[in-house]
């Protein structure tokens, strides 16, 4: 079923004083606008408000955030096509120095990661470039500081949605099970790494015996040359 979604009316409210304990049907919006339909968002500390005309597939929407400051900006989004973030119809709103609401319609149409995909693969050194060590380098660094941004984003949106403690407490659990298991198999890992580098090296230039003397494969010399 194909969709229209136009966006006929969106207003924020911004009042700390607002209790949480309010919902979306005893509301009145400043303006004298109503809407047959709303829901409240515990969680958010939001509310939506819409009208929806079946005939013409369109929808008015109002959605409230209380306890908002003019340094945050706020956006609620809807993807009439699926449960996925690609089709959305994004609803931004922010206020303004001079105390003004400025808000706009935003769509996701796509979203790509070629930019890593070309470091990761055109700009990376062969294996034995000098620059390769390098490189390991900024990859590895790469992944640890994604680890740790996740990490700490994960603990921001758990204060955001101020969940039960259990959800935190949960959380913190899992991330030392997986820390123990980082400082056990990341020395053995590297271990791995360094043995097998060696005998590589090994191989490439094996060390042979002549006349009772040792030197490498391609540049050995015995002690007893020329005697």
């Amino acid at each position: 079923m194909r969709s229209v979604f136009f966006l006929g009316f969106m207003v924020f409210h911004f009042c700390i004083s607002c209790s949480r304990a309010q919902t979306c049907r005893n509301y009145t919006f400043s303006n004298k606008n109503t809407y047959a339909s709303c829901v409240d968002l515990p969680v958010l500390s939001s509310y939506l408000h819409w009208n929806y005309t079946p005939s013409t597939g369109t929808a008015d929407v109002a959605f409230r955030r209380t306890g908002a400051t003019t340094s945050r900006w706020i956006s609620w989004a809807i993807n009439p096509k699926g449960q996925r973030m690609v089709g959305c119809q994004a609803l931004v709103a922010y206020m303004t120095s001079s105390g003004s609401m400025y808000a706009y319609t935003s769509s996701i149409s796509s979203y790509n990661t070629d930019i890593l995909q070309v470091f990761a693969l055109l700009l990376r050194p062969k294996p034995d470039h000098k620059y390769r060590f390098y490189w390991n380098m900024y990859h590895h660094s790469c992944g640890y500081a994604a680890i740790t941004l996740s990490i700490v984003n994960v603990f921001l949106g758990l204060d955001i949605l101020d969940p039960t403690k259990v959800w935190k407490r949960t959380y913190i659990v899992i991330l030392l099970a997986l820390g123990c298991a980082a400082l056990i198999m990341e020395p053995v890992t590297w271990a791995v790494v360094i043995k097998r580098r060696r005998r590589e090296i090994s191989q490439k230039h094996p060390t042979i015996v002549l006349n009772g003397a040792r030197g490498n494969g391609y540049n050995g010399r015995s002690q007893d040359d020329g005697v």
